[in-house]
C-alpha cells in the first residue's frame, strides 16, 4: 500500500501527500472527488472523508506525483485509482488537494450554494441539527475551516426550514483555534432545551464568491458572484473559452470550463459584473478586465452560462488554457479578410460574365440585320399608267 499522510492540519486534516520513491510529493486537486477521499480516509484507518479547500495547506515544495486521480471508492489504495501516472501532470502546487478524514462532520444546508445553510452535525451516523443559543462568530469560522473554506464565517439568521433528526448541540463557543466543533464548549450533547426554529445557521461565502446555478448540478450553470451578501448575474460578451476556465478554477474544478449556450434561467436580477478579456491564469473571475467601473451595471447584457464536466469518455486529459488573445484576434482578422476577398473576386467574375453575355447577344442581332434580303417593292408606275413606244432612232420622224 502507498503510504499517504495529511499535512499542514490536523492528523485528519490537511493537505495530502504521497510517498514515493522514498520522496513525499502532493496529488493535483482536478476530477479528486469525494470517492478518493474516502480511500484516503480509509487508508489511514479514519473512515470517511471529504475533499476540502486548500487555503491553508498549500506548499511550494517537493513534486506533485498524481494527477487526474479518478477513483469509484472501492479501491483500498490510491495507487490502484486511474490516473496520469507517477509524476506527469499539468498542475501548480497552488491545486494540491487537501481532505478532511475528522469523525465529526458537518454540513450546511437548505440553501441555493453549499457554502451557506442550516448547520448540520453528523454524530453517531445521525445528522442532526445545533441550537442557535450562544452560538458565537468564532464557532461559525470553526464551521467553516471544517468545511475546508477558511476561518472566514459568520452566524446568520436561519431562512432555510427546519432541521432533520434531533439537536445535537447548543451553547456552542469557540475560541477559534479548534480543530472541529466537537473541540468547542458547548453543553452535552443531545440538549433537550431546543426545539424545532430554532436551528443555527452559518454563510461561508465571501464577497466575489462564485457559483453556477441552475444547471442541477455545481459543476454547471450559469454564473453568479457574491457582493454585499447578494448573489448577481455575470455578462461576458467575448466569447472566449479563458473566462470558464477561471470559473471552474475558482469553484475548485480546474482549468476544464467550457461556455454554454443554454438557457438557465436569469438569476436574481442583479447584473454585478460585465466582464472583459480573460487571460486564462486569473484565479478568480473578479480579477478579469471589467468593460465598467465598479460593481453592478444597468444596461442589458447576456447572462454568461458555464459547464465544469469533463466527459469521462473522452480520451484527452484537460490541459490549461493559456489564451493568446492576440493571435486569436490575428487569425479572426486573417480569415475575415479571406472571405472578403473570396467574395470580391467571385462578384467580379459575376459581373463580367454578365457584360460578355450581354455583348454576346449585341453581336448576334447586328449579324442577322447585315444578312437579312432587301425588301421587294410592288410595280405600281407599270401598272398604273400605259407607255406609248419609243420610235426608233435611225427613222426620221413622219410629218
Amino acid at each position: 500500500m502507498s503510504p499517504v499522510r495529511l499535512v499542514g492540519g490536523s492528523s485528519a486534516t490537511g493537505r495530502l501527500e504521497v510517498l514515493h520513491n522514498g520522496v513525499w510529493g502532493t496529488v493535483c486537486g482536478d476530477f479528486f472527488t469525494a470517492e478518493a477521499a474516502n480511500v484516503i480516509c480509509n487508508m489511514l484507518r479514519l473512515g470517511s472523508g471529504t475533499k476540502i479547500d486548500n487555503n491553508n495547506y498549500t506548499t511550494s515544495d517537493g513534486p506533485i506525483w498524481l494527477d487526474d486521480v479518478r477513483c469509484n471508492g472501492t479501491e483500498t489504495d490510491i495507487a490502484e485509482c486511474p490516473h496520469n501516472g507517477w509524476g506527469v501532470h499539468n498542475c501548480q502546487h497552488r491545486e494540491d488537494v487537501a481532505v478532511s478524514c475528522a469523525r465529526v462532520q458537518v454540513r450546511l444546508n437548505g440553501a441555493r450554494d453549499p457554502r451557506e445553510g442550516r448547520l448540520e452535525v453528523l454524530y453517531n451516523g445521525t445528522w442532526g441539527s445545533v441550537c442557535r443559543g450562544e452560538f458565537n462568530l468564532a464557532a461559525a469560522r470553526v464551521v467553516c475551516n471544517m468545511l475546508g473554506f477558511g476561518y472566514v464565517g459568520r452566524p446568520i439568521r436561519n431562512t432555510f426550514g427546519n432541521g432533520p433528526g434531533p439537536f445535537w448541540l447548543d451553547s456552542v463557543q469557540c475560541n477559534g483555534s479548534e480543530n472541529t466543533i466537537a473541540e468547542c464548549v458547548h453543553d452535552a450533547w443531545y440538549p433537550n432545551n431546543c426545539s424545532s426554529g430554532e436551528e443555527q445557521a452559518v454563510s461561508c461565502l465571501t464577497d466575489d464568491a462564485v457559483a453556477l446555478f441552475g444547471g442541477g448540478s455545481p459543476q454547471e450553470g450559469h454564473v453568479e458572484v457574491y457582493h454585499n451578501s447578494t448573489w448577481g448575474t455575470v455578462c461576458d460578451n467575448e466569447f472566449t473559452p479563458s473566462p470558464a476556465a477561471v470559473v471552474c478554477y475558482s469553484l475548485g474544478f480546474g482549468y476544464v470550463g467550457t461556455r454554454m449556450y443554454v438557457d438557465y434561467g436569469s438569476g436574481t436580477g442583479v447584473i454585478w459584473l460585465d466582464i472583459g478579456r480573460c487571460d486564462g491564469t486569473e484565479r478568480r473571475i473578479s480579477e478579469c478586465p471589467r468593460r465598467h467601473r465598479g460593481w453592478g451595471i444597468t444596461y442589458h447584457c447576456e447572462p454568461f452560462a458555464v459547464s465544469c464536466l469533463y466527459p469521462k469518455e473522452s480520451p484527452y486529459r484537460p490541459i490549461r488554457i493559456e489564451i493568446d488573445t492576440f493571435h486569436i484576434y490575428a487569425a479572426l482578422i486573417s480569415f475575415s479578410s479571406l472571405f472578403v476577398g473570396i467574395c470580391f473576386v467571385s462578384l467580379c467574375i459575376y459581373l463580367l460574365h454578365g457584360c460578355y453575355k450581354r455583348l454576346r447577344e449585341r453581336r448576334q442581332a447586328a449579324r442577322r440585320r447585315s444578312v437579312s434580303p432587301a425588301p421587294v417593292l410592288p410595280d405600281v408606275v407599270s401598272s398604273a399608267i400605259p407607255l406609248r413606244p419609243l420610235a426608233p432612232v435611225d427613222e426620221p420622224p413622219q410629218r
